[in-house]
């Protein structure tokens, strides 16, 4: 995985994709800690439009914004790259690529949730499972600058997680 430093200087936009329960909350909390990240969770602010304009909002404070939402298809990413072209900064986006059965073990687990209750786990985790349409990145040529993906997305960095160790570890480079 690349380093995080390059890009935790500057204002860009960081797209959190993943089914309920695959820690994106938890990652996105981690980065707000440091006062330069801003989560932008639609599980508090209730919808995306508010989320659309709290990013707008702290891309103007020269912060980075990170969409914590499932973010589950090429519709639901494009309103956040939108938003960065609109702003001139750039669109990194990190997939957590977890077992749907640990999403809803740790969805059930979970207490004062904004929006998934425990009993409500399994089936909403399965349903979004089953809609769930990740990034799939083209091969690149050595000279490209960015990671283009079918449907269209372009992204500065795309980073996959397959553990939530690994999503720890990133976390720790994009806070250095």
């Amino acid at each position: 995985m690349a380093d995080g430093n390059s890009s935790a200087k500057q204002s860009f936009v960081l797209i959190l994709v993943g089914i309920p329960g695959s820690g994106k909350s938890h990652f996105a909390s981690r980065l707000a800690s440091s006062g330069m990240f801003v989560r932008v969770s639609q599980d508090v602010l209730g919808n995306r439009y508010k989320c659309e304009d709290l990013t707008r909002k702290v891309l103007a404070e020269g912060k980075i914004a990170v969409i914590d939402r499932c973010n589950f298809d090429v519709k639901q990413r494009k309103n956040w790259i939108k938003i960065a072209n609109e702003k001139g900064v750039h669109c990194e986006c990190v997939l957590f690529n977890h077992n749907k059965d640990e999403c809803i073990r740790r969805c059930q687990l979970r207490i004062g949730h904004e929006t998934i209750l425990p009993d409500d786990a399994a089936r909403v985790v399965s349903t979004m499972a089953k809609d769930f349409r990740p990034p799939a990145p083209i091969p690149k040529s050595k000279s490209q600058q960015s990671v283009q993906c079918s449907g269209g997305e372009q992204f500065r960095r795309l980073e996959i997680v397959s553990s939530f160790q690994e999503a720890d570890d990133l976390a720790d480079r994009y806070l250095r």
